[in-house]
């Protein structure tokens, strides 16, 4: 077997109406999974004694001509849509008038609609916030001074199942009884790899009556299985699946990630994931206090920062008479020296964290050249500029800095009289 002809005949046949109308792994919400149908009919090949070399050389792209052609038939049919029917242009000016169709979960923070992140170090406590931020979203309460509108709330919890009633019981036991819509999947596998398992997901969120609402998948490492983060394709993968989720289901997805060795350079792994989100929430713990903020905020005004810590609460006591705690998130001041305490512009912020980052190996000696040039780097990473030959990021850089200098609270200073250097309180 190898010539095209041979490959052909081993060509298990199409048909549509089988492949398109029954079987939900091959269309979702009218859309077919060509990924599915591929793998689906190279397996047929391989143990109709077709090699891997020969389905790359002939039977994928004969593979591909018999999916289009089926798809043809099925839109005739009026199995499935024809994508073509999804590109209607608006006129700006009618699209304009749907402003604030999606709203706000927590005024300005988290958007009702959309794709989220909570990322920060193991041990910083993002799940003990996540809850804290999620209930009073349920519970129709302001969280942090922050406006709420109820939505029902789903807590897919993939890791810690045997804790996780006892950090409810804790949140119970300091705030009362949660009276809202709050529900959880704990301990279950669940893959967002996983056309089906996302399908069953939404299925039963529909079936609690909690369409619509926020789903916070705790983690999104365990929710990805066996999956490179690093890379565009793995973690590209898991992205979608988030998507297809809140596509199906309505409401906000949220994830809850890990930073990497370096927490300075955000969640782990494949930048792609930021971009991808509405709203992006950095949980940090220091020596000097635990902090969060408001990383990204497509719709809203990011920056904005709070500080936070966590109290014990004991539940009772085991066999042994020792004390079953758990615990809960009380507010607390801004750490001094973590995050900044000040509100600060998105170049300012970048200033100010590269300064002190220098300065938990040297306060003195600072060289002002080096900061504009690692600030003006991750200016343009954040604008997504491959290179500034006219300068304007290093520009906004230095300006940004002459800003910090000027404010009264700012922890650093000219180091000396030419202004080649800094120092830090």
């Amino acid at each position: 077997m190898g010539a095209p002809n041979e490959i052909v005949e081993h060509m298990p046949e199409v048909d549509a109406g089988e492949f398109l109308e029954s079987d939900r792994e091959f269309v979702w919400a009218g859309e077919v999974n060509r990924s599915k149908i591929l793998d689906s009919i190279r397996q047929e090949h391989y143990r109709n004694g077709v090699s891997p070399e020969e389905w790359a050389g002939f039977g994928h792209p004969l593979a591909n001509k018999a999916i289009d052609k089926a798809i043809s038939e099925a839109i005739a049919a009026g199995i499935i849509l024809d994508a073509r029917e999804d590109f209607e242009l608006v006129h700006a000016s009618d699209l304009a008038c749907q402003h604030h169709a999606g709203g706000w979960a927590i005024k300005g923070i988290l958007p009702a609609q959309g794709l989220g992140s909570i990322f920060g170090p193991s041990t910083s406590a993002k799940g003990f916030f996540a809850l804290d931020m999620l209930v009073p979203v349920a519970n129709s309460a302001p969280w942090q001074g922050h406006r709420t509108k109820q939505m029902p709330v789903v807590i897919v919890n993939l890791e810690g199942a045997a804790s996780y009633p006892s950090r409810l019981k804790a949140y119970e036991t300091k705030h009362g009884p949660i009276k809202g819509p709050v529900f959880v999947l704990n301990g279950s596998s669940f893959l967002l790899t996983d056309d089906a398992q996302i399908e069953e997901l939404a299925a039963a969120i529909e079936a609690t009556g909690a369409a619509g609402g926020i789903v916070l998948i705790d983690t999104l490492a365990c929710a990805g299985g066996a999956f490179d983060e690093n890379s565009s394709e793995g973690m590209g993968a898991v992205i979608a699946g988030g998507k297809k989720l809140q596509q199906r289901v309505g409401g906000m997805v949220l994830l809850v990630h890990h930073t990497g060795k370096d927490a300075t350079k955000g969640a782990r792994g494949w930048s792609g994931l930021r971009a991808a989100c509405d709203s992006e929430i950095e949980v940090a713990r220091t020596e000097l206090g635990r902090s969060l903020r408001l990383t990204k905020s497509k719709d809203g005004e990011d920056g904005l920062e709070w500080g936070f810590d966590l109290d014990v609460v004991q539940l009772g006591v085991d066999e042994d008479m020792d004390p079953i705690t758990s615990c809960v998130v009380v507010e607390a001041a801004i750490p001094v020296g973590g995050i900044a305490s000040k509100k600060l512009g998105r170049n300012q912020r970048v200033v100010y964290d590269v300064i002190m980052e220098i300065a938990k190996s040297q306060t003195a000696g600072i060289e002002v050249d080096a900061v504009v040039k690692e600030a003006a780097r991750r200016i343009m990473e954040l604008k997504g500029m491959e290179s500034d030959p006219k300068g304007n990021t290093r520009g906004a850089a230095r300006s940004a800095l002459r800003d910090l200098l000027n404010d009264e609270g700012t922890p650093f200073f000219m180091d000396d009289e030419d202004g080649s250097t800094l120092g830090v309180c």
